[in-house]
């Protein structure tokens, strides 16, 4: 699949899926969003360009403007960092939470209370 493919597919997923749990996140969309390469070297390399962290940052605009808020560019890569851990926890991804507790991929102020 081409990266327009791959970002298409992913950003249509985001607007129409914002609140989705990591249980409920489809395969595909897990193993095209989740790097396998380890985090540092990744984001050492030119990451802002890359397909994941576009993914990723789409995702974290929306959330900015759906929460009328912002978040400081030098927190991006921190967070993005926890994204990626969230994503490689396999409890996250295989057990159902009740709706209440589960955790949302796309909650972000989650990441920034981590930080």
């Amino acid at each position: 699949m081409k990266i327009e493919e791959i970002e298409h597919i992913s950003f249509e997923f985001i607007e129409q899926n914002f609140n989705v749990t990591f249980a409920d996140l489809p395969e595909d969309l897990f193993k095209i969003w989740h790097i396998t390469t380890p985090i540092d070297t990744y984001l050492q390399e030119d990451f802002q360009n890359q397909y994941e962290f576009r993914i990723f940052q789409y995702a974290l605009t929306k959330y900015e403007n759906e929460k009328h808020t912002h978040i400081p560019k030098k927190k991006i890569p921190d967070i993005f960092k926890i994204f990626q851990l969230m994503l490689s926890i396999p409890s996250l991804r295989t057990k159902k939470y009740p709706d209440k507790t589960a955790f949302r991929v796309f909650d972000f102020q989650l990441y920034l209370d981590l930080l």
